[in-house]
């Protein structure tokens, strides 16, 4: 282990570890609920969006290790601890990180994607931090909302998914420009902290092919004691935690 990755933080999952720094978006649970969600029907091509530590692109090849995977991020720093991660992880083998933007990657890339997944900037209007890389943790600063579902549009495949994870009233916006698009909702799950609490996260999934009526469903995160985590979400993510 080189004296930098001593200097980082490890979050240890059963089939691989992630090291990250204070320069980088660190795991959550959002991260950890989209990519364990995720469906993945194909072992095809992955995009996963502003990648951070790769925690998502290493759950995919996880669930599907013939997958192949570009995992793009604007941010430098993100990208060289991506990099870190995907090499010291046997799992990393078919992830291919980017440094770049999105639109960039969009525009330029002429590869056909079986499912593509981010878990995006959560709010597109209100007021920005002072922090620049704390604002764009959470605002679309460098990847507007339309952008990013122009872009999906144009690489995501007439059988392919897309899946996201936003704020609740964030999620309903991106359903209805995701229409504009030409990209349906086929799957919602709208998730709560606790039984008693309101909607906090839209796990969203969309193609090319409009359903008649979409799959809902909902997710609770704590049991009622709010002591430990729901049978249902130590079952989605029982794989993953060492813990579980």
């Amino acid at each position: 282990m080189d004296q930098n990755t001593e200097t980082k933080s490890v979050f240890q999952f059963k089939q691989f570890k992630i090291y990250q720094d204070d320069n980088v978006m660190k795991v959550n649970t959002d991260a950890i609920l989209l990519a364990s969600w995720c469906e993945i029907k194909s072992d095809g091509r992955a995009i996963d969006i502003g990648t951070g530590t790769g925690v998502i692109a290493l759950i995919l090849a996880q669930k599907n290790k013939k997958l192949i995977i570009d995992a793009i991020d604007i941010d430098e720093n993100a990208f060289l601890q991506a990099s870190e991660n995907f090499q010291k992880n046997e799992l990393g083998k078919n992830i291919t990180p980017h440094h770049c933007s999105f639109q960039q990657f969009s525009r330029t890339n002429k590869a056909i994607y079986d499912v593509i997944v981010t878990n995006p900037p959560f709010f597109s209007d209100g007021p920005v931090s002072i922090n620049k890389k704390k604002a764009n943790f959470r605002h679309d600063i460098t990847l507007q909302r339309a952008e990013l579902l122009e872009g999906v549009s144009k690489l995501l495949s007439e059988q392919g998914s897309f899946q996201m994870i936003l704020p609740y009233e964030e999620g309903l916006k991106c359903i209805s420009m995701a229409e504009n698009v030409g990209l349906y909702l086929n799957k919602c799950t709208r998730v709560y902290s606790k039984k008693e609490k309101k909607t906090e996260r839209l796990l969203m999934k969309f193609s090319k092919v409009k359903k008649q009526q979409p799959d809902y469903n909902t997710l609770i995160i704590m049991s009622e004691n709010g002591k430990e985590y729901s049978r249902e979400y130590k079952e989605l993510t029982k794989e993953l935690y060492l813990f579980l």
